[in-house]
């Protein structure tokens, strides 16, 4: 199951691991000649592309094997699905076990034999993640990209690995596998043969199954949040839903997620419609840019934008192969452009006649305007007099494109704390108060970047009143992100101000993936992500339950995601 290649005769070999076979570990698997060609090129160009020039210390390979520690872990790195080679004992004897016979074997067995003994991903598992750990520095190893191929002759699966990366201070590395299956390959099971370089001399490699899927898939589920709280299953087939949103709601939020143990898929980014534009436009925010789906669900947050009276279908479609298709259809009423938010870049209101209306100063009014945002206790300015000022004025049909411009959360930094206005002068008509509905982050790149958005308080926020928000960032890849929040602000029912939202953007700068220091502690993705999806599932039972509900479902749900969060914040 393992090939450690080593460019030493087969009675070195033997003497090279006797130590560790005397103590007791399992046999580390065949040991071969790495062909003189590929030693040679190695030799020339430093240990091949991306590999770190191993330095002149005197350690043997097998101190370094000894030294190395490798393992599979769900997306969220909250926990790992089984050891593949650990500390002085080398390969975990399931993997010893699936040798390239034996996988070929049980992959035709379609791995539903009692005895099987190679490690499978079923159907709801698109991606595997692999962290590894090192007691050497990263220079006398010679890491590479590692390689994944399927079974000779194999169809429909064109696996390949879409991340790695070596940390050389934390000594540590990750690298991700996506097995890409296609249409072709429903209900197959393919050995995936994994090859990691290690040291100059050896490299492991290993087998796996993966069995893909196509068609419907049943456990993808997806919620439509009602108003009252209550969730409302929704078809995933296309299937025209029996929800009508009232005109007097300025969005909806759905909830996605998959419904299996450690599966991951990803998702594409959705995209949604409206059958007339005319009516009514929507826009999405939140997991608007696609990403991976697991157990942990996804929001999905529906702006809508009301230009004149009528009723409208929405039909949203999220990609997730080698999967169908899931398309969610509902409707959505509109009285007129005054019942709904205004979206942020929206055009101005028209009249049922499509001619641009000129509603009076009070009804034009956004609850928005009178708001102010900033950064630091009030040191920079972010939102002010109805918009974003220049240093976040990222847009969301822009946010791919990093601006230079734009204020930048450096990688060192993990948290980003605002502080929201309300500067609304009392009126007659209007006592100024205002209603911070929901805050929603979006993320350019959701594979590197996952955050969650805290607000201070609930209730209305009174003029001259302050109310804190804070921004939990957890990178897992390096890079620059774009991050877009989006505050939706809704006035008393007995003033004629707008709902609205206001939006506005900035760059999140990823350099270490892994680990970061922060105000002298060392915060872990790992810490993180508990505490990302703690507060995820606080958040959604508050929005969902409130109450004594709430206490209910933190006892049946969230007990130790909660205890863990705050163990990892303190």
């Amino acid at each position: 199951a393992v090939a450690v290649l080593v460019g030493a005769g087969a009675g070195e070999a033997r003497a090279l691991f006797g130590s560790a076979e005397r103590v007791g570990a399992p046999t580390r698997g065949a040991v071969q000649l790495r062909s003189g060609s590929r030693q040679q090129q190695d030799d020339d160009d430093g240990g091949g592309r991306g590999r770190a020039a191993p330095s002149s210390a005197a350690t043997t390979d097998e101190e370094l094997l000894a030294g190395f520690f490798m393992q599979f872990v769900t997306l969220s790195d909250m926990e790992v699905i089984t050891t593949i080679w650990s500390y002085e004992n080398g390969m975990e004897e399931r993997f010893q076990a699936c040798d390239e016979q034996t996988a070929a074997r049980e992959a035709e067995a379609g791995a539903r034999a009692p005895d099987a003994k190679c490690m499978l991903f079923d159907e709801n598992t698109e991606l595997a993640f692999v962290e590894f750990f090192f007691d050497s520095e990263a220079s006398n190893y010679a890491f590479d990209t590692p390689q994944i191929s399927p079974a000779k002759g194999a169809r429909g699966l064109t696996p390949k690995i879409v991340e790695f990366f070596i940390d050389d201070e934390e000594l540590e590395g990750v690298f991700t596998a996506d097995f890409q299956c296609s249409a072709e390959a429903k209900g197959m099971t393919v050995p995936v043969k994994i090859v990691v370089p290690v040291t100059k001399k050896s490299q492991i490699a290993f087998f796996v199954l993966k069995r893909c899927g196509g068609g419907f898939n049943s456990a993808i589920v997806l919620n439509y949040v009602q108003d009252d709280d209550s969730l409302t299953p929704m078809s995933t087939e296309g299937t025209l839903s029996p929800i009508v949103v009232p005109a007097d709601s300025s969005g909806s939020t759905l909830s996605i997620m998959l419904n299996s143990t450690n599966g991951e898929l990803v998702f594409k980014a959705p995209m949604l419609q409206s059958s007339d534009i005319a009516v009514c436009n929507a826009s999405l925010r939140g997991a608007a840019r696609g990403g991976a789906l697991g157990e942990a669900p996804a929001a999905l947050v529906v702006q809508y934008d009301c230009l004149k009276k009528g009723t409208v279908d929405l039909t949203l479609t999220i990609g997730i192969p080698p999967w169908n298709d899931v398309v969610a259809r509902w409707k959505k009423e509109c009285s007129d452009a005054k019942s709904s938010a205004s979206a942020p870049g929206s055009s101005a209101p028209k009249s049922d006649t499509g001619e641009a209306s000129k509603p009076s100063p009070v009804s034009n009014e956004l609850a928005s305007s009178a708001l102010v945002v900033t950064v630091g206790g009030a040191v920079i300015d972010v939102y002010r007099d109805g918009a974003p000022s220049d240093a976040f004025s990222l847009q969301f049909n822009a946010l791919e494109s990093i601006d230079d411009r734009h204020y930048k959360v450096p990688a060192t930094q993990a948290r980003l704390g605002l502080l929201v206005a309300n500067g609304a002068g009392p009126t007659d008509a209007d006592d100024g108060s205002r209603v911070l509905r929901r805050a929603t982050v979006t993320v350019s790149k959701p594979e590197a970047l996952s955050t969650v958005v805290r607000m201070a308080g609930a209730g209305p926020l009174q003029a001259g009143e302050e109310r804190s928000v804070q921004l939990l960032l957890a990178c897992r890849r390096s890079g620059k992100v774009n991050v877009l929040v989006t505050i939706a602000v809704d006035a008393p029912s007995s003033t004629q101000v707008r709902s609205s939202t206001l939006e506005f953007g900035f760059v999140k700068q990823c350099s270490n993936p892994r680990k970061l220091k922060e105000s002298g502690f060392l915060v872990t993705v790992r810490s993180y992500m508990i505490l990302i999806v703690a507060a995820s599932v606080v958040a959604l039972a508050i929005f969902l339950y409130g109450g004594k509900r709430l206490v209910d479902f933190i006892r049946t749900r969230g007990q130790t995601s909660y205890i863990a969060a705050s163990s990892a914040e303190n």
